[in-house]
């Protein structure tokens, strides 16, 4: 669709560069009458409509473009802003699990429930789980899933 398409010079941009431009990344939609980029049809947007006699029209044609991009870079902003809004959730490393079951007498006094606890915060959900359980929730959890795969 887009094969014939090049965009070069100080007002390119690209999805992979991650950021706009520092004079595109200020303009706001309160700033432009959307409405004036309503009327007309795409003709307007991109120029293929018969060539006007009237000059005046083609400045038109221009100024509507102008806010057409205007438009188009304050959203490409505002996209990019949300996406840094997104963190990804912490990592939980199997070290700093096993340095907290290891910290535990209550556990270690027990190996073959240290064993089961090392053995079960393997899968990540399960460390997951087990860091977003309060502290002193943790080894009641740990022992209830011991005497659970017991059973």
């Amino acid at each position: 669709m887009f094969s014939q398409v090049v965009a070069t010079g100080e007002d390119s941009w690209a999805p992979s560069i991650g950021s706009l431009p520092p004079d595109m990344a200020g303009i706001q939609l309160d700033d432009i009458d959307v409405a004036d980029n309503m009327e007309g049809g795409p003709e307007d947007i991109g120029g293929a409509s018969t060539p006007s006699a009237n000059a005046s029209s083609s400045g038109s044609k221009r100024r509507k473009i102008g806010k057409i991009k205007g438009i188009t870079m304050s959203l490409m902003s505002d996209l990019h802003q949300s996406t840094l809004a997104l963190k990804p959730p912490p990592v939980v490393t199997v070290k700093e699990v096993v340095e907290l079951i290891s910290s535990s007498p209550e556990l270690r006094a027990n190996l073959d429930v240290y064993y089961f606890a090392l053995e079960h915060i393997r899968d990540k959900t399960t460390r997951e789980i087990f860091m977003s359980i309060p502290e002193d929730m943790r080894v009641w959890w740990i022992m209830k899933a011991y005497e659970k795969r017991a059973q």
